[in-house]
């Protein structure tokens, strides 16, 4: 018996030696790992720190170069088939495939600001300049000339690029949202998967470019060139339409397709019952004695729309803009109103609300929802001016 005991002590003290060794081996291992994982930290560290020395010393000499070119080569003065020219293009265009996203926005605005990229006379060709991933947010390029560079994933976002020249620009994926871009050239621009949410297009040269896939929610396309441009996918929720030039080549999804014949051609009295008119633009539109029973409506912009005896029973109108609408003997039995921004002086030109749902997410109701005595002395509005 006592022997056993004994044997099972020698087991459990075998067992606990054997964890212990484990458990030191493990914390070894874990000490090793840490101290890589520290030794590579710093080494990766002191290698950025190494390249983003290495990439100011490239751009400060690339200035350099330059100033000494305007200053004792005349590079201003240089005929297009100068050498003078050919090595500033050269060296331009060797230097932005070392800089990283900053220091190629550096580049661009300087270069803007010596007037070497300004003008259809540019004296700098960017036609080719790896100028992917570049930060220009917030950038001053009026009149730029960047033409042919390769633009992909730049930053653009607010920046003013009016009457810019960007034919034949690669800009797939770039951020150019909120930016203003009026009577800029963008004509076989390759501008799929991009993002231009809000972005001022208005007199913009789209013509045979690519904006596949492209996010142009609440962009201003007003009379815009889109002949030939494919905007197969492309995100057109409460996009300005009006005056925009489409041809038989252009790509454009049929709902949006049918937009634009609203806000261009006109609809009045037509049957829209039951469409899909959600998140659209139809600012200005004339909609009078339009069927839009049924319709879906939501989130629509339909400011200053006249919508004089249009039939809107059962439509969705929630969260829709119709501030300024005309709503003279709009029919809007059961329609769903809320969250919409209307007021009660609108509402009070209505043939019905029967039933409908209120601003306020209530059934309407004459004794809760009192609406003023209006006496009507409004006009339709005007067709607005280009």
């Amino acid at each position: 018996m006592q022997q056993d005991v004994e044997r099972k002590k020698q087991r459990t003290l075998g067992g606990l030696r054997g964890k212990s060794l484990w458990v030191r081996l493990s914390l070894l291992i874990a000490l090793v790992v840490l101290a890589a994982g520290v030794l590579w930290y710093k080494q990766a560290r002191t290698l950025a720190v190494e390249q983003d020395r290495n990439n100011e010393q490239v751009l400060q000499a690339y200035f350099d170069d330059m100033t000494a070119l305007m200053q004792r080569q005349n590079l201003r003065g240089a005929t297009k088939e100068s050498e003078v020219r050919a090595s500033a293009n050269t060296k331009t265009l060797e230097t932005l495939k070392i800089l990283d996203s900053e220091r190629k926005g550096r580049l661009v605005q300087f270069l803007y600001e010596e007037k070497l990229v300004k003008g259809k006379d540019a004296i700098i060709s960017l036609e080719g300049a790896d100028l992917s991933g570049v930060n220009l947010s917030d950038a001053y390029l009026n009149g730029a000339d960047l033409s042919g560079a390769d633009l992909n994933g730049a930053n653009l976002s607010h920046a003013n690029l009016v009457v810019a020249d960007l034919r034949y620009t690669n800009m797939s994926s770039a951020d150019l949202s909120e930016a203003d871009l009026k009577g800029t050239n963008l004509s076989k621009a390759n501008l799929s998967h991009a993002t231009l949410a809000a972005t001022d297009l208005r007199l913009v040269d789209l013509s045979e470019s690519d904006l596949s896939y492209t996010n142009l929610n609440m962009a201003n396309l007003g009379y815009t060139n889109l002949s030939t441009a494919n905007l197969s996918f492309a995100d057109l929720n409460r996009v300005n339409l009006r005056g925009a030039v489409i041809d038989e080549s252009t790509l454009l999804d049929d709902k949006w397709q049918f937009v634009w014949e609203i806000v261009n051609q006109g609809v009045a009295g037509a049957d829209l019952s039951g469409r899909d008119l959600s998140y659209t633009n139809l600012s200005n539109a004339d909609l009078s004695g339009v069927n839009l029973n049924d319709a879906n409506l939501f989130r629509a912009n339909l400011i200053a729309a006249n919508l004089r005896y249009a039939f809107l029973s059962s439509a969705d109108l929630s969260g829709a803009n119709l501030s300024d609408a005309y709503m003279f003997h709009a029919y809007l039995r059961g329609a769903d109103l809320s969250r919409a921004t209307i007021s009660y002086e609108q509402l009070a030109l209505a043939y019905s609300l029967e039933g409908a749902t209120m601003p306020d997410g209530e059934t309407f109701d004459p004794a809760v929802h009192v609406l003023p005595t209006v006496v009507v002395t409004q006009t339709p509005p005007p067709t607005p001016a280009p």
